[in-house]
């Protein structure tokens, strides 16, 4: 987008922000990490859908009413692959 400076965008995090400052001692929020990326605090549904991922459970379908954020699904699996790669491969 011409004329926007990659911190003034809002949908990139500015420096400093809890998803940013995240080591790879320290396990990524994600809470913080959600909202960094789409602009709105996580459902209930996003935050299990979130666990499931982390552990490698993939559901066969994401079943929901139009309007409950069946597109977060993407970056929900994104904080998921982080933190799996935070957190090692999951237990057989």
């Amino acid at each position: 987008m011409k004329g926007i400076r990659r911190w003034d965008h809002p949908s990139i995090p500015p420096h400093g922000s809890r998803l940013i400052k995240t080591t790879m001692t320290d396990a990524i929020d994600f809470d913080a990490a959600f909202e960094a990326l789409t602009g709105n605090s996580p459902f209930g549904w996003q935050r299990r859908l979130f666990e499931r991922l982390r552990c490698g459970d993939i559901p066969y379908v994401c079943d929901l009413p139009t309007g409950l954020g069946k597109t977060s699904v993407i970056p929900i699996w994104t904080i998921a692959l982080a933190r799996q790669v935070q957190d090692g491969p999951p237990a057989a």
